[in-house]
């Protein structure tokens, strides 16, 4: 069978097209309340692109800096990885979480609230 060039050049466009789609970073939305003691600190929330670092920082007397990573896990799953460094302390959980469900990790008097879904859901 033979195709002609303009048929061609219009199933190259096609095919390109879907590749590249089918390959479009997802962006996510973090949603996160840090608390010590029972007493909120931080409620910083990040959109960031899957398997990309992103991080957020404020300076001053209740200061943090905090990391997080976020990539799909599958069947609604998201696992996240978050680093904080804060006047409190520093902790460095990472956990597998359900998209839009919220989910909250103590370590010591630390805590990080936290709910990630795909942006723009």
């Amino acid at each position: 069978m033979r195709i002609g060039k303009t048929a061609s050049a219009v199933l190259f466009l096609v095919l390109a097209a879907s590749s590249q789609s089918s390959f479009a970073a997802q962006v996510y939305k973090v949603c996160t309340t840090l608390s010590h003691d029972g007493k909120v600190f931080g409620e910083p929330a990040i959109v960031v692109k899957a398997d990309t670092d992103a991080s957020v920082a404020v300076s001053g007397p209740h200061g943090y800096k905090l990391r997080l990573r976020v990539t799909d896990a599958g069947d609604g799953k998201l696992k996240i990885s978050t680093q904080l460094n804060s006047a409190y302390g520093k902790i460095s959980p990472k956990m597998v979480v359900l998209a839009g469900k919220p989910a909250i990790v103590s370590v010591g008097s630390l805590t990080i609230d936290i709910t990630a879904s795909r942006a723009g859901s």
